[in-house]
């Protein structure tokens, strides 16, 4: 999966990719990024266009961060109680987390510096869209923010630093943890933008669309 910007290339595993699109089945496939992507990095973007075909709770969009095991494994919950990580599911389940108590089938971004009882979270943003959708989600020092399509879907406060978070597992389509599915799809574009993007600048992207880089 080549990064048309830089050398930030990832890795697929299964999937297929055909016309700048990967697409994945929602069984043992995924994209892996490079284990320093966000290195340096205080402030970011994470701007994506893709179709969710998947009906089953908790898939992972993207999921970066660490969970003790070798890249090609996922652990369970238990085994990763004090890890960091930071997430995005298209639709979560029901979750009890004291910081991330979620009733369900909503779209969900996860941050914890300590493991998934101590997640901070973006909660209560409108049912995942049908058909090409435009995700972005900022985050600098005070706030993280989620975009959808454009508009406002939620916002909180990042429990830790960006630059915190142990890059030892960075996954577009895959999760921590072996009890979530793989995400079904396809991801047309996905971008990391070293600052955090205004609203105006997230709109403007939205319309330009995938494959058109909009004035930084």
């Amino acid at each position: 999966a080549m990064d048309s910007i830089g050398t930030a290339h990832g890795t697929i595993t299964g999937g297929m990719q055909a016309s700048g699109r990967v697409t994945l089945s929602g069984t043992d496939q995924y994209v892996t990024l490079p284990n320093t992507i966000l290195n340096g990095l205080s402030a970011a973007t994470f701007e994506m266009w893709v179709t969710w075909t998947g009906t089953t709770d908790w898939q992972r969009l993207f999921d970066f961060g660490e969970n003790g095991a070798d890249m090609s494994d996922q652990v369970s919950f238990s085994a990763n109680a004090s890890s960091s990580f930071f997430s995005f599911t298209p639709r979560a389940g029901t979750s009890d987390s004291p910081g991330c108590m979620s009733t369900g089938s909503r779209p969900l971004v996860s941050m914890t510096g300590s493991g998934p009882s101590m997640e901070t979270c973006i909660l209560n943003a409108p049912a995942f869209p049908t058909g090409m959708t435009h995700v972005a989600l900022t985050i600098d020092a005070s706030t993280m923010r989620l975009y959808i399509d454009g508009a406002s879907a939620g916002m909180a406060t990042p429990p830790v630093s960006l630059g915190s978070i142990t890059q030892s597992h960075n996954c577009i389509g895959r999760s921590q943890y072996a009890q979530d599915p793989e995400f079904q799809g396809s991801i047309d574009e996905f971008r990391i933008y070293p600052t955090a993007r205004t609203a105006a600048q997230i709109s403007a992207s939205e319309s330009a669309g995938p494959g058109s880089v909009p004035t930084q």
